[in-house]
This record gives C-alpha cells, sequence and structure tokens, in this order.
C-alpha cells in the first residue's frame, strides 16, 4: 500500500507543478491523460478503501482553486480540463463542480462566484474539441440544462417578479450563449433543442418526419434566438453598447477595470501615438480620482475580477520604450495604480521574508511567461528583508536593485535595461546561486542580527528547459563552499508550453514547488513555514486548504457516506 501512497502524492505534486496558463494542446492533452489515469486508479482504490479519500479530496478541491480569482490562481483552461476528466471519471462530483463554477456555496468571506457563465461555454467546446463523441458528450448535455434552467429563471425574474426590470437580479448568461452562425453555432442548436424541450416540448414531439422535425428545429431556434437577445439587450452590456457604437451611453463608473484593460485601446488607450478619445480621458481621470471596483454585484453573490501581472507588465514597458517625450502622465499613473492595487492586495498580510527571486530571461522565456515572471520577482522583492533586489539569470547573472524608485514603469525599465545588456542565451541557475551564496556570506558578515538571513527562499522562475526541478544541485553548491546557512529552494513553473517533471531525487522537505502567473501565490510562498520541514505533498495540501474550497472535499464525503 505505501508505494501507492508515494504513487498519488507524486501524481498531485506533478499536477500541481502543470498548473500554469498553457497554449500547447499536447501539453494540456497530456495533463488529462495522466489525471484521467489517476482518477481512474484511485476510483478503484477508494471503493475499497477509505485511507486514499484524502488524495480525492485534494485533487478536487483543485477544480475550486486552479479557476478561483479571489483565492486561487485564476486559471480557466487549465480548471475546465481537471473538471472534465472528474467528470469523465466521477460523473456525479463533475455535475457538482459545474453548479459551483456558477452559483455561489460557501458561507465563508465574500460571496465570490468561482468562475462565470462563460466558463459553460469554453468546457462545452472543450469537450467537443477533445472528446470522440463530439457535441454528444454528455457533460454538454448537463451544461445545456445548467444553462437554460438559468436562462428561463432570469426570463421570469425580469418580467414577472418584484425586482423586475433590474439588472443586478438577472445573471448574464445570455451574454455567453454563443449566436446561431457564429463557429460555435452546433451549441447554439443544442441549447435552443434542449430549452424547447423543456419548455415547448409539443413542438418537437409532433413532428412526424425528417422534413417536419428539420422545420421544427428551425422554429425552435428562432424562439431561442428571442429569448436570449431580449435578454441580453436587457443586460446592456458593455460589449453591446461598444459594437453598436452607442459610446455616448456608456456608464463609465460601471465598467470595471479588468473590463477596461481587455478593451485597452477603447477604455485606457496606453502609449498610442494619438490624442486620447474622450471615452478614455474620462475613465482614466475616473479611475484615477474615485476609483473603480474589481467586484460585479448580483443578487445572489459577486464576480470577482482580478488585472493579471502580465497585462500591467506589458504597459510597463511599452511606455518604457516610448521616447519620454510623447509618453502622457496619465499613462504612467493609470499603470502606477494598476500596480499599487495589486501590491496592495498581494502583500498586505505577507510576513517579512529573507527571498532572493531569480529571474530566468534566457531566450526560452517568451513574451506572456516573461512579463509574469518580472512583476512576481518584483513583487517578491518588496517582501523580501533584502528589499527590492532580484537576480536576472542568463549566461551570467545580474543583481538588479529596484530601490531608487517606486515607481513600476522605472523599475520595469531598469529590469528590461539589464536584459537588453546580457547574451539572451541559456540560463546559468548554477553561478546564481552561487552569487546568492556569497551575498548570504557578507551579509552574515555585517549583520547586526544573527538570524536577519535564517529560514531563507530562493525562488527560481523559470520554465526549467535547461535545469532540473531538482534540489540536489542547489545544495551540492552550497556544501562546496561551505556555507551553513541551507535555503528552501522555490521552484515557480512559468512554462507556457511543456508539461515539466519534478526530478525523483528532490529533497522534499527542503523545497517547495510553485507554478502560473498569479500572485496569489505570493502569499503561500511567504507564510510558509519552512522550519517544519514538511513534505511537498503536505505543503500543496495546505495552499489548497483554504475554507473557500470546503464545499468540493464536504461534498466527497456525502457521496462516501452515501455509497
Amino acid at each position: 500500500m505505501s508505494h501507492l501512497h508515494s504513487h498519488f502524492k507524486d501524481e498531485i505534486n506533478w499536477l500541481f507543478f502543470q498548473l500554469t496558463r498553457k497554449n500547447n494542446d499536447a501539453c494540456i492533452k497530456n495533463i488529462e491523460t495522466r489525471l484521467h489515469d489517476t482518477l481512474t486508479l484511485l476510483k478503484t482504490k477508494v471503493a475499497t478503501s477509505n485511507e486514499f479519500v484524502p488524495y480525492l479530496k485534494i485533487l478536487y478541491r483543485f477544480i475550486g482553486f486552479t479557476r478561483d480569482n479571489y483565492k486561487g490562481i485564476g486559471e480557466k483552461t487549465l480548471s475546465h480540463v481537471i473538471l472534465y476528466v472528474f467528470f469523465n471519471v466521477f460523473p456525479v462530483l463533475g455535475i457538482y463542480a459545474l453548479h459551483r463554477l456558477v452559483k455561489v456555496s460557501s458561507e465563508v468571506g465574500p460571496q465570490y462566484y468561482f468562475g462565470c457563465w462563460k466558463d459553460m461555454k469554453q468546457i462545452c467546446i472543450y469537450a467537443y474539441n477533445n472528446s470522440s463523441m463530439g457535441e454528444n458528450h454528455s457533460i454538454i448535455h448537463y451544461i445545456g440544462r445548467i444553462v437554460n434552467t438559468q436562462l428561463s429563471h432570469d426570463a421570469e425574474t425580469w418580467k414577472f417578479s418584484a425586482n423586475c426590470f433590474s439588472k443586478t437580479h438577472i445573471s448574464n448568461v445570455a451574454k455567453y450563449i454563443p449566436r446561431e452562425k457564429s463557429n460555435h453555432g452546433w451549441l447554439f442548436e443544442k441549447l435552443a433543442i434542449d430549452w424547447i424541450q423543456h419548455s415547448k416540448p409539443y413542438i418537437l414531439t409532433t413532428a412526424t418526419n425528417a422534413d417536419s422535425r428539420a422545420r421544427a428545429i428551425l422554429k425552435s431556434k428562432r424562439m431561442y434566438r428571442k429569448v436570449v437577445s431580449s435578454l441580453n439587450k436587457c443586460l446592456d452590456t458593455t460589449e453591446t453598447r461598444l459594437c453598436n457604437h452607442d459610446h455616448n451611453q456608456l456608464d463609465l463608473q460601471a465598467i470595471s477595470l479588468l473590463t477596461a484593460v481587455n478593451k485597452e485601446p477603447t477604455f485606457l488607450n496606453i502609449n498610442s501615438s494619438c490624442e486620447d478619445t474622450r471615452i478614455a480621458a474620462d475613465f482614466k481621470q475616473l479611475a484615477l480620482h474615485n476609483g473603480q471596483h474589481s467586484v460585479n454585484q448580483f443578487e445572489c453573490g459577486q464576480s470577482y475580477s482580478k488585472i493579471s501581472i502580465y497585462h500591467i507588465i506589458k504597459f510597463a514597458i511599452r511606455l518604457y520604450e516610448t521616447d519620454n517625450d510623447t509618453v502622457k502622465d496619465s499613462d504612467i499613473a493609470i499603470v502606477n495604480k494598476l500596480w499599487n492595487d495589486m501590491y496592495l492586495n498581494t502583500i498586505k498580510t505577507c510576513k517579512k521574508n529573507m527571498i532572493i527571486p531569480l529571474l530566468d530571461v534566457s531566450y526560452g522565456m517568451n513574451d506572456e511567461n516573461l512579463y509574469s515572471a518580472i512583476g512576481i520577482s518584483i513583487l517578491l522583492s518588496h517582501t523580501s528583508n533584502l528589499y527590492k533586489r532580484i537576480i536576472a539569470v542568463d549566461k551570467l547573472p545580474t543583481w538588479i536593485d529596484l530601490s531608487t524608485t517606486d515607481n513600476i514603469v522605472d523599475q520595469v525599465g531598469r529590469v528590461m535595461t539589464c536584459i537588453k545588456s546580457m547574451y539572451n542565451t541559456r540560463p546559468n541557475f548554477s553561478a546564481a546561486i552561487e552569487l546568492c551564496i556569497h551575498a548570504v556570506e557578507a551579509i552574515n558578515v555585517h549583520s547586526v542580527r544573527p538570524s536577519f538571513v535564517d529560514n531563507y527562499k530562493i525562488v527560481l522562475l523559470s520554465d526549467f528547459n535547461h535545469f532540473p526541478v531538482d534540489s540536489s544541485p542547489v545544495y551540492e553548491l552550497f556544501h562546496l563552499h561551505n556555507s551553513d546557512c541551507l535555503p528552501t529552494t522555490v521552484f515557480w513553473n512559468m512554462n507556457n508550453h511543456d508539461c515539466v517533471d519534478i526530478h525523483t531525487s528532490i529533497d522534499s522537505s527542503h523545497s517547495m514547488v510553485l507554478s502560473g502567473y498569479s500572485s496569489s501565490h505570493i502569499h503561500n510562498l511567504c507564510n510558509a513555514n519552512t522550519n517544519s520541514k514538511k513534505s511537498m505533498y503536505r505543503r500543496i495540501s495546505k495552499m489548497v486548504s483554504n475554507k473557500r474550497f470546503d464545499c468540493f472535499s464536504d461534498y466527497v464525503d456525502k457521496m462516501i457516506q452515501l455509497f
């Protein structure tokens, strides 16, 4: 039995380390296949022994942790993959998770949804593209029922409830139902047929031959289209106004910063060669002086949005690369506001640590993961006793001091200036770690506080294409230099193209693994007690143990009691 426990722990560690945004379908398929094999084996073991249930609970909690923007890492696609696999292996758990994405289930803290109605469409598309059953996969049927039940409820609420004609008392499900003539018209037809079967079943049941059924389906789609269209007009979404070029009727106060970032040319116009439009100028003034919300309020809960680090750093680099004479002060101010909001939300509960970020700037790091890694490195440097210092790692490592300014545009500019002067070849983490050793030894000699470098962490932010996820080479260097101050080595996976394996010889008690572009891991990192010598598996269990995700493990307990 012990080898099975080790196997499940290793699989959980591996999956957790892959939870970073992927742009490679083969890599996503690899994750799906490996998780499917793990859950299939786990299903046979859970049926005979409760000692394997904790592994099922942790994997199930991964759905909420991976999708959640508030206390999780906000990775949509991978959360859809995990949920899809759960549906295939544990259908009841998969159906429950679908409901949890769009319904408030936790009594803990703010009532934020885990996901949104857009997830429903995207999961259907994933199943359609990756299942041999195509549009007939049963998860699409269940999602259709969830979507249409909410659509009917919204239609009733809008017309006949005590809160009629109130946008906050209906969902935005109509916004994310695909249109009939779009690339996903097949899904529209599936939804239309499901809706008509439950609202007006006689339209289809009275069809007696292929021709009459075809006409019945056309009628069903026409009726369904009217319902969806009318509710979408009721929502009065920003996208509808923009498509209709009805800019004068936009309520800028109701537009979140996330919407503004996603529609950046319209609302922010960062570093454009032309003057700001009236909308961009008004929105930036409003955001800078009054503040914009990150929460969309609905009747039974809230939708929480978070600006990604990638977008903020991208805007900062865009301003850095522009001639100073043409940069608008309002652009610098809005980028700094976006950064300061993230900074305060990220580190307000973080303990000060001795953290040394090692930023991989080699040629393998591309646009998205490089920009995200830069942002995370800067955030980590703010929580470190080595205030605002990071090491850029290429053929030769270089210290970068960011303490001379609090302006994120200037800080990013300093990083990019250093990167441009480097070779951009392969990362030499061995040389970077030796640089850390010399720095720690120097601090020990000159520090008046002996505990200044105790319990410190070295954080490697990389795609790990040229350095193994193994602590052994790190500690060999420390022993070679006769250094007594052994750190906790943190491997932060930023690889968006390949799956990265964890070396079997890794010292689990002195290592941590993190992944993804979310700043939420910084809280987990800063508050991790590395003196406790927990295993990697126990650290991961702790990271997904937030009460917000209890609804998933509680449901597993209920199912076990029933069966």
